[in-house]
């Protein structure tokens, strides 16, 4: 599995002062904590699962103002997608928001007078950040890996051929059904190989 590192985006010069690296090793992250005010994002902590085990990681300092949480339910397989947000070249991360496979965020902070930057990699999940700042977060960077595939059991009536269309697929592009009286007789799905074309699948189900 191969990840992959999206710069930090922020201040002007943000690389050359107080670097911080919580690195590529998470598995998830489950939990994040914004704290701000008029100035921008003041300090942010990560807790990610790393082997099973919970870890924390704090950026930044704590003052008066505002502070969020965006809670990301691992156990039930949501997970981080993308972060958007505001910064300025002098004051740095302005304002963010969260975007898992299941839900998004509010916009946490204030975003007024900055410049929109997103942290995203299709098909990839964010395990780890990175950035700088001392008294305010001036810059923010991810690190991202492949989201593997997760099967949950089919819901239903008993009895039937099973069917399996399998997970070496990268996207579903169109979904094909029929229904009549007792309910929905077929079912075909489009998909999106690895080579980026889109392949017919099989019909379940049976035909008029």
């Amino acid at each position: 599995m191969t990840d992959q590192r999206l710069e930090a985006v922020g201040v002007e010069n943000a690389n050359n002062r107080n670097e911080w690296d919580d690195g590529s090793d998470p598995d998830d992250v489950t939990n994040i904590y914004v704290e701000g005010g008029l100035q921008g994002i003041q300090c942010i902590k990560f807790d990610y699962v790393k082997t099973g085990q919970p870890t924390r990681s704090s950026h930044g300092y704590s003052r008066e103002g505002f502070t969020e949480m965006f809670e990301i339910d691992h156990l039930k397989n949501e997970h981080l997608e993308s972060v958007d947000g505001y910064k300025t070249y002098i004051k740095g991360v302005q304002a963010l928001q969260f975007r898992t496979n299941l839900r998004v965020s509010k916009l946490i902070g204030y975003a007024a007078d900055g410049e929109k930057f997103t942290l995203a990699l299709d098909g990839k999940k964010i395990i780890g950040f990175h950035g700088s700042g001392r008294m305010n977060v001036d810059a923010l960077g991810a690190y991202f890996t492949e989201i593997l595939p997760t099967r949950l059991e089919p819901e239903g009536g008993k009895g039937g051929d099973e069917w399996n269309d399998g997970a070496d697929h990268v996207g579903v592009t169109k979904v094909n059904v029929r229904c009549g009286y007792e309910g929905v007789q077929n079912i075909r799905f489009d998909y999106v190989n690895k080579d980026g074309h889109v392949q017919e699948g099989p019909l379940h189900g049976s035909t008029p």
